[in-house]
Order: structure tokens, then sequence, then C-alpha cells
């Protein structure tokens, strides 16, 4: 969704960082009402990584602050660093645990403060924007991190205005607009639907956007990356070929 659609709003209502105003709601994650539950036992079942992490960050040095989660959970110095230890490899921070964390490049100001949440094992995992301010190959480095986490048994949801990222990467979508969802799908239905994604002020990705363009001369609608659309025009080129 574009900005005001209500993603962080709804997000900050997933881990009980904003309360709904009406006494009467409920807010269900994994079968549990989160409105009644305290935060220290909600964040270690879903947690979230603020967009921008000067919000996030406080500590020091990039030790510090990947081992105050676990401080905070009473955990000793013994128990806590090698789950301290694991974060700051899974999102590649080693060599930067003594690190002031203010003179930190973007990127790894980024890395850290998803690494900084690691150590309490929440099962989902919420991140507004994780690509911001990364280039191309900062942004690999994250999404293959995700993708460790994912494959280890987390859930990971993100917030994000980069429709590439969501093609790539994602295999569930929530479209949001006005504060309501509009559409829900896997990323080739969702793309599929130009024209209901512009009434959320949206596009799809520029690849998909070729293919649609396309469509008269048998390409689909819901190409979804350039490695795709590579091998859908050689297959039709000896297609046409072995026709001639």
């Amino acid at each position: 969704g574009q900005n005001g659609s209500g993603k962080t709003t709804l997000a900050r209502h997933l881990v009980g960082l904003l309360k709904p105003s009406n006494r009467d709601a409920v807010v269900k994650v994994m079968g549990k009402n989160i409105v009644k539950m305290k935060t220290r036992d909600i964040i270690k079942m879903i947690n979230y990584v603020f967009q921008n992490p000067d919000d996030q960050i406080f500590a020091d040095t990039v030790w510090d602050e990947v081992a105050f989660a676990p401080m905070m959970m009473d955990m000793t110095p013994e128990e806590s660093k090698p789950i301290v230890e694991e974060a700051i490899k899974t999102f590649n921070l080693a060599g930067h645990e003594k690190d002031y964390t203010m003179s930190l490049p973007e990127d790894l100001k980024t890395y850290l403060a998803i690494a900084c949440v690691l150590p309490l094992k929440p099962e989902v995992l919420l991140i507004d924007e994780p690509t911001t301010g990364l280039d191309s190959h900062g942004e690999k480095l994250m999404m293959a991190s995700l993708e460790k986490l994912r494959e280890s048994g987390h859930t990971i949801v993100i917030i994000t205005h980069n429709m590439k990222t969501v093609a790539e990467h994602c295999d569930r979508v929530i479209v949001m607009s006005r504060g309501k969802i509009v559409m829900q799908g896997t990323p080739r239905e969702i793309y599929a639907q130009p024209e209901k994604l512009l009434e959320a002020d949206i596009k799809p990705p520029q690849i998909t956007q070729l293919g649609q363009a396309l469509g008269d001369f048998g390409f689909p609608k819901n190409v979804l990356t350039v490695d795709e659309m590579a091998d859908l025009l050689l297959h039709n080129l000896r297609r046409e070929r072995s026709v001639k």
C-alpha cells in the first residue's frame, strides 16, 4: 500500500505498540488476543522492526544492542553469548561487535535493527521496509538473511513499497488502501490484476508490466522476474524457428 494506507498502523497494533481505541476490540495473533497481553509476553511471539533504525537503536556498541533483549529477559551473559553471536552472524555484522552504533553506515544499521530482536526468538518477525537505504547487493544480503530465518521456522512479514522485492521473495501479499485490506493472494495472483492494483495506486514490477504490454503476443500477465521473462522470450523464439 501507499503512504497513509494503514500498513504501519496495522503492524503496530499487531505487536501492541498501538492499542485499539474501541475497548471491545480484539486483535488476535496466533489465536491470542494481544490487547489483553503484556508487552513482555507479546514480543516473544511477534516482534516489530522499525523502518528507521535510529528510532530503535540506542546502545553504544553493536554487541550491547543485540545483547540488550536477552539481558532484559534475565539471561546471564553466559546464556546470552551464543544467542547474540548467532544473531550477529545471521545479519552479516561479524567484525563490527565493538563498533559505535550511531556511526554505522545505513545498511549495517538496518541489519542491526533486525538482529537485535532475534535473541527473543519471536515466531513472527514484522519488518517495516527492510530494504530501505540498501543498494542491490545490500538488498540481496538482507533478503538472504531473512530467508534463512524463514527456513528455520520464523514467519517473516515485511512492509514494503518495493514491488520487485515482493515478486522475488514473498509467497503471500496483502494490499492495503485507505485503512482497509483490498486484495490478498500470491504475487502472481495480485500482479495479474493491474487495473485493481491501480485503485490502490500501485503498479506491478516493470518486468510484469512489460509482459502485460506484450499480451497480444502470447505473454502472460503475471511474469515476476527478469529471468522468467528471458526464458519466455527464448521459448517463443525457438518456437518461431521451429515453425519456419
